[in-house]
């Protein structure tokens, strides 16, 4: 899960000393410009190229605009769409440490397609936004696809040595028992080391997940049985 900072601009006081009395005003600090970060190879570049510009939320009586690596705006349900609300927060960098005492974060989560899902303020001048966004979705599918594979040939190479026990001594019953306590305990290891890898999976590679199970244990359950095999005797001599 990755998280940024809107950063909100700091306020300077100070005084100006005029012939006819002393004026106290305030001044905006702007910070020097800094090339944005778009995350690992500008993965959430694409969050600068919606349809919109900001994507919205209305939360009670407030709609949230949070426009990505910009700023981000409330504004009161059912204002005019020209209005573009009170300006809570810019964007300042990918935040590292609760080091702001006003800030609004969001915490960017991996999902399908980009929306806001919720938006709180845990405390006074601090708001804190969920974002899913494929941007932050660390692998493709046909990566997923790819990390699959190891678990089912480690199954394959058990059924081999199965086929292989069953070959030299052939133990039918013991094989099998075998083969289904190998399924029992393969079972919670398998999803274990793909628990990851699949949490962000489509339904394709869910089916690929199922599948390779179903094969593994068809194959372990197959090569530990001895299937068609017969004893013929016959006797080439002959009686007469």
């Amino acid at each position: 899960m990755l998280v940024y900072c809107c950063q909100l601009l700091p306020h300077e006081s100070y005084s100006l000393i005029r012939p006819y009395g002393i004026f106290t005003a305030s001044k905006i600090t702007i910070p020097t410009p800094i090339p944005i970060d778009y995350g690992p190879e500008e993965g959430f570049r694409m969050l600068t190229e919606l349809p919109n510009g900001c994507l919205e939320l209305n939360d009670r009586e407030y709609t949230y605009s949070l426009c990505p690596f910009k700023s981000v705006h409330q504004k009161s349900i059912g204002s005019s769409n020209s209005d573009p609300g009170t300006c809570i927060g810019r964007w300042g960098r990918w935040l590292e440490s609760d080091e702001y005492e006003k800030s609004y974060k969001v915490f960017v989560h991996c999902g399908d397609s980009n929306h806001l899902t919720s938006v709180n303020e845990p405390s006074r001048c601090e708001y804190v936004m969920q974002l899913i966004t494929p941007a932050a979705c660390s692998e493709d599918p046909d990566e997923l696809f790819k990390k699959l594979h190891p678990e089912l040939i480690v199954g394959l190479i058990l059924g081999f040595v199965l086929f292989m026990i069953r070959k030299l001594h052939r133990p039918t019953l013991i094989n099998t028992i075998i083969a289904g306590i190998t399924a029992i305990v393969f079972t919670p290891y398998y999803f274990y080391l793909n628990n990851e890898s699949t949490e962000y999976s489509s339904y394709f590679i869910g089916f690929i997940n199922v599948f390779e199970i179903i094969t593994l244990y068809l194959f372990v359950l197959i090569t530990s049985l001895d299937i068609g095999q017969t004893t013929l005797n016959c006797d080439y001599g002959g009686n007469e």
